[in-house]
């Protein structure tokens, strides 16, 4: 294990001159979504490591149309695609193309595929071709009739785990007590330094997997996991972050132009958003800064007409503000904070991916449930990281102390009679998007 000895410190004293800045600036963009999450209060406990949603499914019916007969006449036979099949029944009105009105008269499957009867409710001709969709808008029966068919709607669940993240920080007693020039918070110790840019890569890593991270196929449950600890032995999980959930259930875009962003490429997600039914009144478009340039030459050519400079909302009537400034477009019914967020813009986290040339589309609002109540649409969850009374940190983020140089809890014992203080974290967390279709991903740089 690497400590912080002497040698490397001497390696610092070699900036020990007059023209040294005093203040240490943070270059290494770790912040980023957890951040965001915390100023606006989304953090909800989870009970177990393995949380599921579920959303119920889409009540619209659109059917696609892969061969039509006897189109041009009053009565025509639409067969589904099977994707679109198993949808729809007896007496649905549909909606034609070309704004004709047909009568669902018959429905029959064979192989998946509904073979859909129509029957045009004023006797004029229903046209119709395949790969146009049919829209179902309305329902009539008939005097004294029956019971319709009953149609099933199923629920879509989401799942994700709660991933656990440690970081760790040893001080030697040289290291300890070694000073610099240069001091961070206030400390002119090299100690202080390690221990605040550690904890740093620690926020950085649940920020990391809350961009990036991917749901992995073994649970802290399994018996015989496929992915382990090296050192431990145990089960390992890892969590879905957002790319994950944009990509396998929002909508993915990629601009016209790979390079060059406009108004229509924002129109084209907006529209699409739209046709899941998103609610799009309030979205936060994160990105990197290489991205937002390309947005910016777009948006400062308009002049101040649709953007504003505004310091970043949490939540729409929160008074909890976050300190950076955003620009603000209102377009399409869309009012979009669009801001840059840091950990994109870190050269060693995302740099070989399309992640780092994206927009992130994130809806602001929260969701209705069927009870009456309202849940935030995304959010934080954790699970306690079972400290007890060595825990100096909160409930969510651990930090326990430990060596016989520690300034904080002093412990002796077979391993800590080594002359070291150690500072260990530790979180359990995991990212929530509860209606994920509503996210949007677009690529914006080639």
């Amino acid at each position: 294990m690497a400590y912080s000895n002497y040698n490397y410190i001497s390696l610092i004293s070699l900036l020990l001159d007059d023209d040294i800045n005093p203040k240490v600036v943070d270059i290494y963009n770790w912040e980023g979504f957890t951040d965001v999450m915390g100023l606006m209060g989304r953090y909800k406990e989870s009970k177990q490591p393995v949380f599921n949603d579920y959303v119920n499914a889409d009540i619209g019916v659109q059917v696609i149309a892969e061969s039509v007969a006897d189109s041009g006449t009053t009565t025509v036979v639409v067969t589904a695609t099977a994707l679109t099949s198993g949808i729809t029944a007896e007496n649905v009105l549909f909606m034609f193309p070309n704004g004709k009105v047909g009568h669902v008269q018959d429905v029959t499957t064979a192989s998946d595929k509904d073979a859909i009867t129509i029957e045009s409710v004023d006797g004029t001709n229903l046209t119709l071709v395949a790969g146009q969709k049919l829209d179902a808008f309305s329902q009539a029966v008939g005097e004294a009739s029956i019971a319709p068919t009953n149609m099933r709607r199923s629920l879509t669940k989401y799942i994700n785990n709660i991933q656990i993240i440690r970081g760790v920080n040893e001080e030697t007693d040289v290291a300890k007590v070694s000073l610099l020039r240069v001091n961070f918070n206030g400390e002119s110790y090299f100690y202080a330094k390690n221990l605040i840019e550690k904890l740093l890569e620690h926020k950085g890593r649940v920020n990391g997997m809350c961009i990036g991270g991917r749901v992995s196929s073994t649970l802290f449950s399994d018996t015989t996991p496929t992915l382990t600890d090296p050192q431990g032995g145990g089960a390992v999980q890892t969590s879905r972050g957002l790319d994950q959930y944009a990509t396998t259930y929002g909508v993915t875009d990629t601009v016209t132009t790979p390079g060059t962003w406009t108004l229509a490429d924002h129109s084209d997600v907006i529209d699409a958003l739209v046709a899941v039914r998103a609610l799009i009144s309030n979205y936060k478009l994160f990105m990197s800064t290489s991205v937002k340039g390309k947005v910016d030459d777009a948006l400062k050519n308009l002049g101040s007409s649709g953007v504003t400079s505004v310091r970043l909302n949490a939540e729409a009537g929160a008074t909890t503000k976050l300190n950076f400034w955003v620009d603000q477009l209102n377009y399409k019914g869309m009012k979009a904070d669009i801001a840059v967020m840091p950990i994109l813009n870190n050269n060693k986290m995302f740099s070989q991916t399309d992640i780092v040339k994206s927009i992130y589309y994130m809806p602001e609002d929260s969701v209705k449930t069927l009870d009456n109540g309202t849940q935030p649409r995304v959010q934080m969850r954790y699970q306690s990281h079972g400290l007890g009374p060595v825990n100096k940190g909160d409930k969510i983020w651990g930090e326990w102390h430990s060596g016989p140089l520690s300034p904080v809890a002093p412990a002796m014992g077979i391993e800590n009679d080594r002359a070291i203080w150690r500072t260990n974290w530790k979180t359990h967390q995991g990212v929530q998007v509860l209606g994920a279709q509503h996210l949007a991903k677009q690529i914006v740089l080639a």
